[in-house]
């Protein structure tokens, strides 16, 4: 809080998100998070597990909505199962509906 009354912007740079249990700390303690993946080389996978850790709902519904790959989609869909977040049940039910 002391460094946003001063800056514009704070960049915050963690360890990846798989490998330490900091990167979800850290998350919740600022106001966005940029998580970089090298394409080609970075399991979709591990980027569902990297959002479910940190708890980022808006991200798994996206890839739920775009992702071709039915699979990846319903691995998606499973992680927003286990998130007790109103943005998560509702989505979920809402797709129910469907």
């Amino acid at each position: 809080e002391t460094l946003a009354e001063g800056f514009d912007i704070v960049l915050v740079d963690g360890p990846p998100v798989l490998a330490a249990g900091t990167a979800p700390v850290l998350s919740a303690a600022t106001d966005g998070v940029l998580m970089l993946a090298q394409a080609g080389r970075t399991e979709k996978e591990a980027i569902l597990e990297a959002y479910f850790l940190q708890q980022n709902v808006p991200a798994l519904i996206e890839i739920v909505r775009s992702e071709p790959d039915k699979e990846l989609r319903n691995e998606a869909l499973e992680y927003l199962s286990l998130m007790g977040s109103d943005e998560a049940t509702e989505f979920l039910l809402k797709a129910l509906e469907e």
